[in-house]
């Protein structure tokens, strides 16, 4: 009677641990662009491709560089996105 208990307390420690540490996916982002210049301008294509066809993509975060200026940075609408 304690074995069966005991697999059960396991089981149950195990999937609490694993709902607990689970957290959002981690896409594979493609980028590419333009080559761009020191003190000129380029531009970076950013794609997101699912792999399947029920999964969506909801945020991109792009963090840029504090030690490197940027003078200008700007986006191009898409509809239901915001920059």
């Amino acid at each position: 009677m304690r074995r069966p208990l005991r697999v059960a307390a396991v089981g149950a420690t195990v999937t609490a641990v694993g709902i607990a540490l689970s957290g959002p996916a981690w896409a594979h982002v493609e980028v590419s662009g333009t080559d761009a210049t020191q003190g000129g301008y380029g531009m970076l294509t950013f794609r997101v491709p699912t792999e399947s066809d029920t999964a969506s993509t909801t945020d991109v975060l792009v963090t840029l560089p504090d030690d490197q200026p940027i003078i200008s940075v700007s986006t191009q609408p898409k509809p239901g996105w915001t920059a």
